[in-house]
């Protein structure tokens, strides 16, 4: 298992968000019950996947935050695509842009 062959190399094993939902997420690092796992959030992937807001997943998974990625996305319309990313800040800005189109 890889949190285990990291435990023993004194390292972190990090799951990143995005494709379950975060209690998956929470449950997943509690049946492997290592105390070297952690999760990168990355808020758009939540959105991405049309898995999580962002603002509740944090409350989940606070404890286990190790490291964030800084982009920003929209939830997805069709049901066989993911929503469109953005560089930070970006999503206001096209979101008004799309609407007027």
């Amino acid at each position: 298992m890889f949190a285990e062959y990291c435990q023993r190399n004194g390292q972190n094993f990090r799951y990143e968000t995005g494709q379950e939902t975060p209690i998956t997420l929470v449950r997943a690092m509690q049946d492997v019950g290592l105390n070297n796992q952690g999760v990168n959030f990355d808020l758009a992937n939540l959105i991405l996947y049309g898995k999580a807001n962002p603002v509740d997943a944090i409350e989940l998974l606070g404890p286990y935050i190790q490291g964030i990625h800084a982009k920003d996305g929209l939830w997805p319309t069709n049901p066989k695509e993911l929503g469109r990313k953005f560089p930070s800040g970006r999503v206001k800005w096209t979101f008004r842009k799309l609407s007027r189109a």
